[in-house]
């Protein structure tokens, strides 16, 4: 091996370890999105089962064959799931190192591998449990075996044509593109080319033959797949004119690294250069006669082939897409990247400055590390893990949780509750199109619903919809939304997830003495979860006596102080205060209020909570007020803290008598509380607070 051939060689190992480093770097920073949920669910079942499944689905079943192995031996952890995909990855960048050997030499190969390695395109698809990357890899391996046709004859080169090839078409549906490409570049190099090829037309035919014949038992599946993906077309939207340049974008991954593609891709970087080399300029004709023909895969022709397969590809999914029904995404276009970055690689190897290569691949590193290192701190898939912990850690025993849409259901959200131990939690999918489902569940009388929306804005669900489904029922308690980039680092278009609670509006309707006992009954078995104290209100400005105002007597009384206020000895007419400060849970809701009698009571009065923790404070959150006479009546209501979780315990000023204009009469104030939601009995507030957006 000569000193060249060696720093080549540690250059390729050098970069097949940056590649691999690139893509197994924080390889679960982000949850599963939907599909790759859908794989782990498919990949669980039998093989025989696998098959089945994907039968009726959009894809073949190679992929969730090799993964249900995987998955056999690694577990199904996000880490390990997406792991098989990094290593197709890795290999494929050694696989478009051989082909670029083949094609050119080893110095285009090993810049065709490096760019390979360092696109944020493949490395995006290459961190994803699915079948793009062993789509690309599938891809590369067909074509390298395509090539060796015409200069080896060997049985173990058209065995592994014929193999990969054939995982190929199984694995992916578009993989159908790359034999298409190579059967229409084959005639045409093959009566083109006045050499005789090793590989004849016969021989040819004849594998393709057997590649056909080997997917017959799908090709009915394949057909029916057509005509269901024909039923589907809202979901891949038809390519306009600018979605040519989208893919070559997205395929070299910014307009910088665009533009320097371009740049090398010029017809006298590639080709002419070589020409005037070998030019014989006393007879022109036979010189460029032997240049052009000379060679099965040599320059022009070689060009010509990796041309054909970038442009094929693309243009006939697009076509495709354009009249019949839309399948076009880059992402299903992946094998078509591969030419580009060997006539790239070829470019700069064709350059005959040192220098201006040097700095060639300079740039392309520093651009592609730049959009790179986006993939390790941005949001791209659906926050699943976030928003069934944030779920999780705030449900309680009885809530019914609602996911739409049902895919979304047993792909993903089963997949983190069950990690997530939600405690015993009813789930249900219910689409938000199915108003006898909402209803079904009103008449069930859930304490609280938790619903999850995805994909707000693609899949048009509508959060007014459901609150009017559910009716005056339920009031909205919590929303949380989890935004990110639409499964693409290429796109602007921002979507995700939305997570809100509604907590069941009930009243009270117990006006005889009989049920307001059994209130009091219930505090009294409950004073261990009443936050409130029996004692210890606060005299506004030291205004007044309180020792003249408690009493001891009372029917409702279950602690040791009612209050009593007359007008005559409240010294500030318009407005009184009585308060005591409390230390809450910030991460659940609260029912609270107290009894209260009244006599001849002109203006109102109520209980009220405000949160004091924060230095801008809340507006206070209000039970019912009541006036004129009344027996002991129980004011109740909602407080839900405004702090987040993560700080803990918050303080409240709780003020269990707030007089509003109060001129004339007298009230009793007794048993105030504070006590958790999940924890107060089925009579409930009419009064719901406002929704708290996180």
């Amino acid at each position: 091996m000569t000193a060249t051939s060696k720093s080549i060689t540690r250059f390729l190992m050098i970069i097949i370890l940056i590649g691999f480093f690139l893509r197994i770097y924080h390889l679960s920073f982000e949850s599963l999105w939907l599909d790759e949920g859908g794989s782990i669910r498919v990949a669980g079942h039998s093989p025989a089962e696998i098959i089945r499944a994907t039968a009726v689905n959009f894809h073949p079943p190679c992929y969730y064959l090799f993964l249900h192995g995987w998955i056999q031996l690694w577990g199904e952890s996000e880490y390990s799931i997406r792991l098989l995909s990094v290593l197709a990855g890795v290999i494929s960048i050694i696989i478009i190192y051989r082909i670029g050997v083949l094609l050119f030499d080893k110095n285009s190969g090993v810049l065709a591998a490096y760019i390979l390695a360092l696109a944020q395109f493949q490395i995006y698809y290459d961190r994803e449990a699915r079948m793009y990357s062993l789509l690309g890899l599938l891809a590369l391996l067909s074509m390298y075996y395509f090539i060796r046709l015409f200069r080896e004859r060997r049985f173990s080169v058209a065995v592994g044509y014929l193999l990969s090839s054939l995982l190929l078409v199984y694995t992916q549906n578009m993989g159908w593109l790359i034999i298409i490409t190579q059967n229409l570049f084959f005639p045409i190099t093959l009566f083109s080319n006045r050499r005789p090829h090793v590989f004849t037309l016969k021989k040819w035919l004849k594998l393709e033959v057997i590649l056909l014949i080997c997917y017959l038992p799908w090709i009915r599946t394949f057909i029916g797949q057509l005509r269901v993906m024909d039923g589907s077309t809202w979901f891949v939207a038809r390519p306009t004119a600018t979605a040519l340049g989208d893919t070559f974008l997205q395929f070299s991954g910014s307009i910088p690294l665009m533009v320097i593609f371009i740049a090398l891709l010029m017809p006298a970087i590639l080709v002419l250069r070589k020409l005037k080399g070998e030019m014989n300029w006393k007879n022109p004709s036979q010189s460029i006669d032997e240049f052009c023909w000379s060679f099965s895969f040599r320059d022009i022709e070689t060009i010509s082939f990796l041309a054909a397969w970038l442009i094929i590809p693309v243009i006939l999914t697009y076509f495709y897409s354009r009249y019949f029904n839309s399948v076009y995404l880059n992402k299903a276009l992946i094998s078509a990247a591969f030419p580009l970055y060997l006539l790239v690689g070829r470019g700069i190897s064709s350059l005959s400055r040192g220098y201006l290569k040097i700095g060639l691949i300079v740039l392309i590193g520093i651009f592609s590390l730049a959009g790179i290192s986006n993939l390790y701190t941005h949001t791209y898939k659906d926050q699943w893990r976030s928003a069934v912990n944030y779920i999780s850690n705030r449900a309680e025993p009885g809530d019914l949780i609602v996911v739409d849409p049902f895919s979304c259901l047993v792909n993903v959200f089963n997949y983190y509750s069950e990690r997530s131990c939600l405690p015993g939690k009813r789930i249900e999918e219910i689409g938000v199109d199915n108003l006898a489902e909402f209803e079904a569940v009103k008449r069930e009388s859930f304490r609280r619903i938790w619903v999850v929306l995805a994909h707000e804005g693609i899949w048009h669900k509508d959060i007014d919809w459901i609150r009017g489904a559910l009716g005056d029922d339920y009031y909205l308690s919590r929303h949380r939304k989890y935004e990110n980039y639409r499964n693409a680092p290429f796109t602007e278009h921002r979507v995700g997830l939305e997570v809100y609670l509604f907590n069941k509006i009930l009243s009270w309707t117990g006006k005889d003495r009989g049920e307001r006992e059994k209130f009091a009954a219930f505090l009294r078995k409950t004073q261990h979860l009443n936050q409130a104290k029996d004692y210890g209100f606060e005299e506004k400005g030291n205004q007044w006596d309180l020792n003249n105002a408690w009493l001891n007597e009372d029917v409702i009384h279950t602690g040791r102080y009612s209050l009593h206020l007359q007008s005559s000895k409240v010294p500030q007419q318009n407005f009184f205060i009585l308060r005591q400060r409390i230390s809450l849970n910030s991460d659940s809701d609260y029912i609270f209020g107290a009894f209260i009698k009244t006599r001849n009571l002109k203006g109102g009065v109520g209980v009220e909570i405000k949160e004091i923790t924060e230095e801008v404070s809340h507006p206070y959150q209000l039970t019912a007020v009541i006036s004129g006479d009344n027996d002991w009546t129980p004011v109740i209501g909602i407080y839900r803290p405004w702090s987040d979780s993560g700080k803990g315990n918050i303080e409240i000023e709780f003020r269990p008598g707030r007089i509003s204009d109060f001129r004339e009469g007298e009230f009793w104030i007794d048993d105030v509380f504070i006590i958790p939601y999940s924890s107060f009995p089925v009579f409930q507030p009419t009064v719901a607070p406002p929704v708290r957006t996180e």
